[in-house]
């Protein structure tokens, strides 16, 4: 079963899309294969001749009421937005701003002010009601009836009102006034603030947004909310000088220098092409090159990080070609400061035609990249090379082989593989925007107030690092058995290449079925989704959260005390048959033996 689309229909009934296909991703693809038609991976496990469509309807339901909806009955489409199924909300919606007569405009502001709510919370009429005002193009003047309900609308019961309110008013000044007023900015229901904080980044630039922000920013459930947070920053960016105001007016506020180069808000990339390398500071290590980074001790890294390296010349030159190999994968560079422009690179040959033994295509030789030093750049004596690479996937840095690290002066080449300086400008992959949650505070420049910690607590360092891996395509870990000593503090790197999120989860020695069976119950519970698919039973020891597709998890656990083969699954709904295997806990070495 593969469900791609679901959507309640006329009838009431819930409809369900079954593409019937073992390969649920269409990209990306996994080593090994090539891409067809479409740029679909070419594999026999597709189904080109079944499907499914699933009609889900309640048992003990009632017959959902059909309408006919028609431009030439407007006050019929204004009732029909009451309707308790969202299709024919919708269509009258849609109907009514198509017909684009306002006539309907006071029934649609009475629909707002009607303050009830269903069984769930919900006053769907007065939320497309509001909707409908909006495409009917009335609420551009606050101070008109329309106007006025929307901004009454603030208040209302129903959250998604709420939401939809903070939505429909317009990017100005006064609307701004009237959403800080209604003290939106605190609304109960996340979904709503969230509304509420985007459509504060879009709103001119004012002092008291930027207080309003500054002062949610302390606020817990903002900072440690993996999308409030970012809306926050976005918010912030747009008001930056008066918010960034604030925070340097705040005696509680972490400096500004503490804070990672990214999260400073306002500030442009830093600018260390015209860097002294004999005054190089301790925020700049050394590193081997060639190599790739994560090899060189930046495991899981994706972002940009700068290089530099001086290269003593004998004697004056005219102009130069330096050859970086292959970097993973854009660079800018600079000699002496001098910002080169790269060579056309020679196309990259044809992949042989001979496969690998495994069967797959061996990997093609990618052309170095080269940069033309013109005269009067290099000079005799020292020189600064500086390199800023960027890499938003896979491996970073340099790639290639050491014979094609050179700089070529004339007749002469002179070697760069060896140590560089590197510091990084900003990390921006999953796993240093996810790990710590908390860390997120800095996004909003902001310290935590009084009783609070301010920055993450310090992890103990592990006794031992496990790298986890999720092959794509395949729903498999990429190890079937783990080794680890009875007590050990382990540390769990675990990075999903495949399209589906996934967890790991370990369990008591023998406890696979039972685990199993119980995260199938759990896929039919309407909690599933919110415990992560992790079963709430004792057979569980330790359990991740579901890891994105492209995303890198790093987490603390204590191996069990007793030795013996632990299970590890992942319990996402129809995985753990497949997709498991087993820790191997060994008994601690006894005291004095080698």
């Amino acid at each position: 079963m593969a469900p791609v689309h679901a959507q309640v229909g006329p009838d009431g009934a819930v409809w369900v899309s079954d593409w019937y296909n073992v390969i649920a991703q269409h990209n990306p693809t996994p080593v090994g294969f090539s891409n067809g038609v479409g740029n679909a991976y070419e594999t026999s496990m597709r189904d080109h001749q079944r499907g499914r469509i699933y009609r889900v309807v309640y048992r003990d339901g009632q017959p959902s009421k059909r309408w006919a909806l028609s431009s030439s009955d407007p006050a019929g489409l204004v009732t029909a937005l009451g309707s308790d199924n969202m299709l024919w909300r919708l269509h009258a919606q849609r109907l009514l701003v198509e017909r684009g007569n306002r006539d309907v405009v006071p029934r649609l502001i009475a629909l707002t002010r009607n303050t009830s709510t269903d069984g769930v919370g919900i006053n769907g009429a007065a939320m497309h009601a509001l909707w409908t005002l909006h495409g009917l193009g009335v609420l551009g003047d606050l101070g008109s009836d329309a106007g006025r309900a929307a901004i009454e609308a603030l208040r209302h019961p129903a959250a998604g009102v709420r939401k939809a309110a903070v939505m429909v008013l317009p990017r100005t000044a006064e609307a701004a006034k009237a959403i800080l007023s209604a003290a939106a900015l605190q609304d109960a229901d996340l979904h709503t603030r969230l509304a509420v904080i985007l459509a504060l980044a879009d709103m001119p630039a004012a002092p008291e947004i930027a207080r309003a922000l500054y002062n949610a920013t302390s606020e817990a459930t903002n900072y440690t909310d993996r999308w409030l947070s970012r809306a926050l920053f976005a918010a912030a960016h747009r008001h930056k000088d008066a918010f960034v105001a604030h925070y340097e007016a705040d005696p509680r506020a972490r400096p500004t220098r503490m804070l990672p180069v990214a999260l400073r808000l306002g500030l442009t990339p830093p600018d260390w092409a015209t860097l002294d390398a004999d005054s190089l500071g301790t925020d700049w290590k050394d590193m081997q090159v060639p190599g790739s980074w994560e090899s060189r001790g930046m495991p899981d890294f994706d972002g940009v990080v700068w290089f530099t390296r001086t290269v003593d010349l004998p004697q004056q030159t005219t102009d130069g070609v330096l050859s970086l190999g292959r970097i993973g994968n854009l660079a800018e560079v600079w000699v002496n400061g001098r910002s080169l422009e790269p060579l056309p690179q020679a196309p990259a040959p044809a992949a042989p035609a001979s496969p690998l033994p495994d069967g797959r295509q061996p990997p093609r030789d990618e052309p170095p990249l080269s940069f033309r030093v013109p005269a009067g750049v290099l000079s005799m004596g020292r020189n600064t090379l500086t390199v800023r690479i960027q890499n938003p996937r896979n491996d970073g840095g340099f790639l290639g082989t050491p014979n094609l690290l050179f700089l070529e002066v004339g007749d002469a080449r002179v070697p760069l593989a060896g140590t560089w300086k590197h510091r990084v400008e900003r990390q921006t992959n999953a796993a240093a925007l996810y790990s710590h949650p908390g860390e997120l505070a800095a996004h909003v420049v902001h310290a935590a107030g009084a009783g609070e910690a301010s920055t993450p607590a310090v992890d103990p360092k592990p006794d031992v690092v496990i790298r986890v891996g999720i092959s794509a395509g395949l729903m498999k870990f990429d190890q079937s058995e783990l080794t680890a000593t009875a007590g050990q503090l382990v540390e769990l790197v675990l990075t999903n290449s495949d399209g589906m999120q996934h967890n790991f989860v370990l369990g008591l020695p023998g406890a696979l079925q039972t685990i199993g069976e119980a995260a199938d119950e759990l896929a039919r519970a309407p909690n599933g989704v919110a415990l992560q698919y992790v079963p709430e039973i004792g057979q569980v020891l330790f359990a991740t959260k579901l890891v994105e597709p492209g995303e890198t998890l790093r987490v603390q656990f204590r191996v069990p005390s007793r030795p013996g083969q632990y299970p590890y699954v992942c319990t996402f709904p129809g995985h753990w048959r497949i997709m498991n295997g087993l820790l191997n806990v060994l008994s601690p070495p006894q005291a004095g033996s080698r």
